[in-house]
């Protein structure tokens, strides 16, 4: 799970899912298989929806609020039928998306993307996190006027009503580390189990892992298999540096792509696979 709390790591996202943007694990010969569970197949699409979900929000907002949640459901790859497994990627991915919309609504649910065309599939979701808040009765003190013997304001409480809102907040649903364990509970208990997967132990020492640390991983796993250190997939030498963003990862991209071996791939991530159940 990620928290996009900027446009431009929205972009970056979106780019990434719909392979705009340079994906070196990526295999571009199955990027065809593919799927779109919601009518959002760009980044600039992923953009608009969210937009519009954000419009209706009519409480007020942090100063940085999280936009949007990006959500990637999947597993070790050897867990899925097309690696010998016994878990049904498409019916796995259909009660994932089913889990989502209960928790968060499904209009809140923007773009859900299907990725066939890396070493395990998986799910990614965009969520918007909207809070419909009911008309509700608070009270308030106020200041009532005058001082009292001592020369203090006086303050009475009131019942102030409060109409129903619509308000933007992730950490309603994620903000701590308790809600955090009871989504990956809930999630292990009303849809991994019925497709054969496990749920990591609870409260144990492995760390929670985002998104970017996942396709990191993948990234390191492939540059030792071919002999590059992560230092030199960013950087080597001069004459890289003067390489534009978009030509250096290009240029990696195709180095990797060209010594790609999904076997190779699967074991050196399997570790870091097995902490994100």
């Amino acid at each position: 799970m990620t928290k996009l709390k900027a446009w431009s790591s929205v972009a970056t996202s979106g780019g990434h899912t719909w392979r705009t943007l340079p994906v070196p694990h990526a295999d571009p010969e199955r990027t065809h298989l593919n799927e779109d569970w919601r009518d959002v197949s760009t980044p600039t699409a992923l953009r608009d929806a969210i937009e519009q979900r954000l419009a209706l929000v009519t409480a007020a907002t942090a100063k940085s609020p999280v936009l949007c949640v990006e959500y990637l459901i999947t597993a070790r790859a050897e867990a899925f039928k097309e690696h010998g497994g016994e878990t049904d990627a498409p019916a796995y991915f259909r009660d994932a998306l089913a889990f989502l919309e209960a928790r968060h609504g499904a209009a809140n649910i923007v773009a859900v993307n299907v990725q066939n065309d890396e070493s395990a599939p998986h799910l990614v979701a965009y969520v918007v996190p909207l809070v419909e808040r009911p008309a509700r009765t608070v009270r308030k003190s106020v200041f009532s006027g005058g001082r009292d013997e001592n020369g203090k304001l006086m303050r009475v409480t009131k019942e102030i009503r409060q109409p129903a809102e619509v308000a933007l907040s992730a950490d309603y649903y994620n903000g701590t580390p308790a809600k955090l364990a009871a989504l990956q509970t809930a999630f292990a208990e009303q849809v991994a189990a019925k497709h054969g997967l496990v749920r990591g132990l609870e409260l144990s020492a492995a760390s929670h892992t985002t998104n970017k640390q996942h396709h990191e991983a993948l990234a390191r796993a492939l540059a030792g298999h071919i002999g590059l250190t992560p230092e030199e997939l960013a950087r080597k030498g001069r004459l890289l540096s003067k390489e534009s963003p978009k030509e250096q990862a290009a240029r990696l991209s195709d180095l990797i792509r060209d010594h790609y071996t999904p076997t190779v791939a699967r074991a050196a991530t399997a570790g870091h696979d097995r902490r994100r159940q």
